[in-house]
């Protein structure tokens, strides 16, 4: 991308350290550091992935309490997110974004035993856990209401779902202005608390943050690729996940969650949310944290 400008960002808590790194091709990733408070939990440190059209701040009801349980905890901002630069918009995928991710841990320094991903996030951390080398130890993978397919759909279906897909993005174009640069900033999520899942003022703003055409491509281009290739997390079932879904879910079909549980043996679990809530209301943060802290117990249990 080009032209972008840079605003302060409005919310960088006391306890975190901005961090920075410049990636092979000269796009620079930024994001928030939370170092632990205490000793950390047997070396763990988390690499929180956000989704589409937001940024690193989503994390700020979660990351201070993964802190205060004693984790380093690392959520930078995408790839066209938040404070982060573009690069080329052809390199904007969720593949290339996992890349981004691994080239950065390697410069930072940060080995993350736990990954902690939402939505859009979970396709990106499928990318990343791609390019690990095999000797490497998989980190275990908290997926949050993950935008995974578990079969294919009809053709029908699939024409349907398109359809619904064009007229929303059409929906949003009117309300949104067509630039090819954007302003690096992160956003204050909490202003959406108590709005439905499908609200379209909020995709207005995630469309405008990354810029519509952007947007646009990433929404189709996940579509799409659910119909020629739904299962790509197959390719990770030996990997050790846990997957989180929302019961007061919005915005996916859960059934597709519960499927893809039963054909992994992944743990799935339920939390009494919607598909936002972690991003908007700080009183989620407290269950989900015991959650993803049972799931981080359990996996070490069965690691022997």
């Amino acid at each position: 991308m080009t032209g972008e400008s840079f605003q302060a960002a409005s919310f960088t808590p006391e306890q975190t350290r901005e961090v920075s790194v410049r990636l092979a091709d000269g796009t620079d990733l930024h994001g928030l550091l939370y170092l632990a408070e205490g000793e950390t939990v047997a070396g763990y440190e988390c690499l929180c992935i956000h989704g589409l059209g937001v940024d690193a701040n989503i994390w700020r009801f979660v990351a201070p309490r993964l802190s205060a349980a004693g984790f380093n905890v690392l959520c930078l901002d995408l790839r066209g997110h938040g404070l982060s630069g573009g690069g080329s918009w052809v390199r904007m995928s969720p593949n290339q974004m996992g890349q981004d991710l691994f080239e950065a841990l390697q410069k930072l320094r940060f080995g993350p035993r736990v990954i902690l991903a939402q939505f859009f996030g979970a396709r990106v951390a499928l990318g990343l856990l791609s390019v690990l080398p095999k000797q490497v130890r998989p980190p275990l993978l908290i997926a949050v209401t993950p935008v995974w397919t578990a079969r294919r759909k009809s053709f029908t279906n699939f024409a349907r779902i398109t359809m619904q897909t064009l007229a929303l993005l059409a929906a949003i174009r009117k309300q949104t202005e067509v630039r090819v640069s954007r302003t690096r900033q992160r956003r204050d999520h909490i202003r959406f608390a108590g709005q439905p899942d499908f609200h379209m003022p909020r995709f207005v703003e995630e469309a405008g943050s990354i810029t519509w055409p952007v947007y646009a491509r990433l929404l189709a281009g996940m579509h799409l690729h659910d119909w020629i290739s739904p299962d790509l997390w197959e390719a990770h079932a030996d990997w050790p996940v846990c997957i989180v879904g929302a019961t007061d879910e919005g915005l996916w079909d859960n059934t597709e969650l519960e499927e893809v549980s039963r054909r992994t043996a992944w743990p799935l679990h339920w939390l009494r949310m919607r598909h936002v809530s972690l991003s908007t209301e700080p009183e989620f943060a407290g269950p989900f944290v015991q959650l993803l802290l049972q799931c981080v117990n359990d996996s070490r249990n069965r690691a022997g």
